[in-house]
């Protein structure tokens, strides 16, 4: 059972009064200094439930009015299990190496029992002794730690300072689900910590800073797009995805932009921003590359940067996307488990939109290309020549209206390309047409229609022959 506060402030004062073991060098208020280590029971210390490693975790809980209090047993056991599940490989190598050698670095801890770093070793260390498997569980009762000369609440921007120095300076952060570092920047931010001390606790440039502040905003507007409101776990997986938008969404504020197609809006820019956050929820777009098409570099490279790619694009996008949204069943908010609620709606999405936003992007990125390659007309005619060869005329759709009216259009398109540089060779190809038709296949009932289809035929040709002086 967790100790409360006064009584982990008196126990920590008692043991603030036995042996040191050790020395740490931490900087402290602005200047380095050497503090001593002292060996803590472990039932004297609380986890610190905005730990980086979990922040959107707690917080997403905490949206869903499960406020968690470490001193109380349950949300104590639960932040346990969020820190485990955190980085679960990690931890069972973490919790084995502890068993064999014991705790090798010291933490550090505020006065009145809360761990400022070494949460997850706080938690191998509990759960050692809580399934001891046959060993002598006296040496990991104790947690090694430095006992900051403060509360947590009595110096809250240096508790800040020090928590995101130790977790999430210099490479510690790839240890971390890459959304926390964005939360961790957003709360700092909020609580008046300046970009350039955020900078130098992450050991980031302001740049990146300012980047991941940016990029949160776009996540934040994600979720409360999808009526998500602070549940962020529903960012999981998702976080190249919104580092490209967020580039887009900035660079194309103010209409001015010259990668974008000529004479866009706004509304133009808005309608980009939810047709990504369709691709973002599916999980959709093939990998990065293929995402990244659609808005990404100068103008020719991009489906953004042409303005009647972009139409279509986003017509076909809403076509189908707006019925499969209109039809979803309202989010259950009391859900006993929400993410996996909003995982299977998620989910749900994905599966009756998925081939819309492939076909979708994958049509529109062979447009792209081909526009890039309008000048080597040879690389594009062999493209075609492919795409007709693979055809499977015996597919039930092959016989339909809509596939035999396009396929007439791509025929009369090749033949006015054809007329454009040898009417020899239209005439030609008129002839071995006409000459490949089986006179077998005339059709009794429609031969009204094939009779003057020839006589129209033979009319043309006398015409073409007098012209010619024939």
């Amino acid at each position: 059972m967790p100790l409360n506060k006064n009584t982990r402030i008196k126990k920590i004062l008692e043991v603030k009064s036995q042996q040191v073991v050790g020395t740490q060098k931490i900087e402290w208020k602005g200047e380095p200094q050497w503090l001593d280590v002292y060996r803590v029971p472990i039932s004297y210390l609380i986890y610190n439930k905005y730990n980086g490693r979990i922040l959107s975790r707690t917080k997403s809980l905490e949206t869903q009015n499960q406020k968690l209090n470490a001193e109380i047993e349950k949300d104590f056991k639960t932040i346990e299990e969020l820190l485990y599940a955190s980085h679960e490989n990690r931890n069972k190598q973490t919790e084995a190496n502890i068993r064999k050698k014991g705790q090798e670095k010291p933490g550090i801890i505020t006065s009145d029992g809360v761990v400022i770093d070494g949460n997850r070793r706080l938690m191998c260390l509990n759960r050692i002794v809580n399934k001891p498997e046959k060993l002598d569980t006296e040496k990991f009762k104790y947690f090694e730690a430095v006992i900051l000369p403060a509360n947590l609440a009595d110096v809250p921007d240096e508790i800040r300072r020090l928590e995101t120095t130790y977790q999430m300076g210099e490479d510690k952060k790839l240890d971390y689900n890459p959304i926390e570092k964005y939360l961790k920047v957003q709360e700092l931010d909020k609580n008046k910590i300046s970009i350039s001390s955020i900078s130098d606790w992450m050991s980031e440039t302001e740049l990146e800073v300012t980047k991941y502040l940016d990029t949160m905003r776009t996540m934040d507007d994600y979720l409360d797009y999808l009526d998500y409101n602070g549940i962020y776990t529903q960012l999981d997986g998702r976080e190249d995805w919104f580092l490209s938008l967020t580039k887009w969404l900035k660079g194309f504020k103010g209409e001015g932009s010259k990668r974008a197609f000529d004479g866009y809006k706004e509304a133009d820019v808005d309608d980009l921003q939810l047709v990504c956050y369709d691709y973002i929820r599916a999980k959709h777009g093939g990998d990065e590359k293929r995402f990244r098409k659609i808005a990404e570099g100068q103008q020719s490279n991009h489906i953004f940067g042409n303005r009647e790619l972009w139409g279509k694009f986003k017509n076909f996008h809403f076509e189908r996307t707006d019925p499969i949204k209109d039809k979803e069943l309202p989010i259950n908010h009391d859900a006993p488990d929400l993410k996996s609620h909003l995982d299977d709606r998620d989910k749900q999405f994905m599966t009756k939109s998925g081939q819309h936003l492939k076909e979708n992007l994958n049509d529109r990125i062979s447009e792209l290309s081909n526009k890039q390659n309008q000048n080597e007309p040879e690389k594009l005619i062999n493209k075609a020549e492919s795409a007709l060869e693979a055809i499977n005329i015996k597919a039930d759709s092959f016989s339909k209206e809509d596939t035999q009216k396009q396929l007439r259009k791509v025929v009369n398109k090749a033949t006015e390309l054809l007329l454009k540089n040898d009417v020899s060779l239209v005439l030609k190809q008129s002839f071995d047409l006409l000459d490949k038709i089986d006179i077998n296949d005339l059709s009794n009932e429609e031969g009204d229609k094939q009779l003057d289809l020839i006589k129209q035929i033979n009319s043309l040709s006398f015409e073409m022959k007098k012209k010619l002086g024939g």
